[in-house]
């Protein structure tokens, strides 16, 4: 072995993000991460704590405020809901970019012993003084060249491993555990369930997956809840919800009403007939504008699902392009009818081509997610789940 793969095997143990996945604690698969995910969520407590706070210090014996306090309490729930769904997905792209980069640091490592193959294979080569042809093999690089691929392979693998040990510490935020069990625990779901069958030409049913979103998105109830519960005891209130949940303020927690001045709405004098239509008609415009919002959404998300699935089915073509040319290369080499190492070139492309297919099966789960949580179901099981549709 030389010296450089040495070095680099020496690295590759003493990575601290290698020692720890030796030790496994725990096997999460999405699903888990996705509710764990949506138990933690800051954003979502925040909602939570509020709508627990404002009945708190009321006139528990007048009507219009019980009514008011009930509104506002039932469209925190929702939008702590959509908070919780929102933490989902965003635990889910974490968790598929992890297997991602685990995976592409698999390939690397196979890389390794090929890239020592060639360059004992120069080594050879120059020692015996043999003609240039055969010294620099089939892909035309003498030693320098190996040794400039094997800095790039370094580089890379470096790259990988830092960028997992930040999406491990990211997870761990979203998770609300502590970084070392995020980094001790084993990632179970395969990321090879996002490519599908080479024969599967079935579009998208985007009808049914709009009526999905329109059925779960708990930001679009809160709207819907807000117009129903509009009354003439409720108004005050809504009036400020409406501020809160239109698409201009959106849905920051800085915009939601502080308790102080929630209470001090709860006191105001009885709206007019007028002020009541005039908002019931506002909050049924911000229906509308949230439906057609989500049917965008939604469409959006499958034209991104099938245009991944599309890129990957060429990356999978390109992968056997390149298994069948090794395959050649290597009866080839034992009929010494390609220069020795010639197989070995070849049997690294076969490693391009599978990293370039990893990338494109990262992109079908990423756009899966976010095709869930469009839906407001990046929560359930069906956020991880790559073979229904």
């Amino acid at each position: 072995m030389s010296h450089a793969a040495a070095l680099l095997l020496a690295i590759f143990a003493a990575s601290p993000s290698t020692a720890g996945e030796a030790t496994v604690a725990e096997h999460w698969s999405a699903d888990q991460v996705g509710q764990m995910a949506s138990a933690h969520a800051p954003a979502a407590r925040v909602f939570e704590s509020e709508r627990r706070a404002i009945a708190c210090g009321i006139d528990r014996d007048d009507p219009a405020v019980c009514a008011q306090v009930a509104l506002v309490q039932s469209i925190y729930a929702s939008l702590a809901a959509h908070e919780r769904n929102n933490a989902a997905a965003e635990a889910l792209t974490a968790y598929w970019q992890i297997v991602a980069v685990n995976r592409q640091l698999q390939t690397l490592d196979q890389a390794a012993p090929l890239l020592d193959s060639l360059e004992e294979l120069a080594e050879t080569a120059e020692r015996l003084e043999l003609p240039s042809g055969v010294r620099e093999g089939a892909r035309g690089e003498d030693r320098d060249g190996l040794a400039e691929r094997r800095l790039e392979l370094e580089d890379r693998w470096f790259e990988a491993d830092f960028a997992r040990q930040r999406l491990r510490n990211q997870l761990a935020a979203l998770l609300g555990t502590s970084p070392t069990r995020a980094r001790t625990a084993t990632l179970s779901d395969p990321l090879s369930d996002f490519l599908p069958a080479a024969d599967e030409t079935s579009p998208w049913d985007v009808e049914r997956e709009i009526a999905v979103a329109l059925a779960n998105r708990s930001d679009l109830e809160a709207l819907e809840t807000l117009c129903r519960c509009t009354t003439a005891e409720s108004l005050p209130a809504a009036r400020e919800l409406l501020g809160t949940l239109s698409p201009g303020v959106g849905l920051a927690l800085a915009a939601a009403p502080s308790g102080g001045r929630l209470l001090a709405v709860l006191h105001a004098p009885r709206p007019s007939p007028a002020d009541l239509a005039c908002r019931r008609t506002q909050c049924r415009e911000l229906v509308e504008r949230r439906r057609e919002q989500i049917r965008f959404e939604v469409r959006d998300a499958v034209l991104e699902i099938e245009a991944a699935t599309a890129r990957a089915d060429v990356a999978r073509r390109r992968l056997a392009l390149a298994q069948e040319a090794a395959s050649r290369a290597a009866r080839a080499t034992e009929l010494d009818q390609q220069p020795p190492g010639s197989e070995t070139t070849a049997e690294l492309k076969v490693l391009e081509r599978r990293g370039e297919l990893v990338e494109k099966q990262l992109a079908i789960a990423e756009a899966r997610v976010q095709l869930r949580k469009v839906q407001g179901i990046a929560a359930s099981s069906a956020a991880s789940s790559a073979a229904t549709r």
